[in-house]
């Protein structure tokens, strides 16, 4: 399979994630749709945006979300190769930063659609 041949390997083989979490197989660095939302004075410069820049109506569908998220963290949208499904994961500002690699990460659903990074395997 084509994704097997990009992601390699290491990175087929089985792994544990802790209870209530899942596997989800993803690219993360360079080129992937990523943001790293913080608390800081320096000027907006991809991927990091201050969260105080970051405005949405409040007819927008995602403000509940946008308003109950905490900073700093980063957002990535993924394509999860395991579960074939686009995956919203949040986690430690700047995790899916760095060169363009794939990577096993364990995930735990929230209520509100997303997920939370719990682990990265190597």
């Amino acid at each position: 399979m084509l994704g097997r041949r990009l992601l390699g390997d290491a990175v087929v083989s089985a792994a544990e994630c802790p209870a209530g979490s899942e596997r989800s197989r993803v690219f993360l660095g360079k080129g992937t749709a990523h943001i790293n939302v913080v608390e800081t004075s320096v000027p907006d410069i991809l991927p990091n945006i201050r969260r105080k820049s970051f405005k949405l109506s409040q007819w927008n569908e995602a403000k509940d979300f946008w308003d109950s998220s905490k900073g700093p963290v980063t957002w990535l949208l993924a394509y999860d190769f395991d579960n074939r499904t686009l995956k919203l994961i949040g986690g430690p500002v700047d995790f899916a930063g760095g060169p363009r690699r794939a990577k096993l990460l364990c995930v735990s659903p929230s209520e509100n659609g997303a997920y939370s990074l719990r682990k990265i395997i190597e």
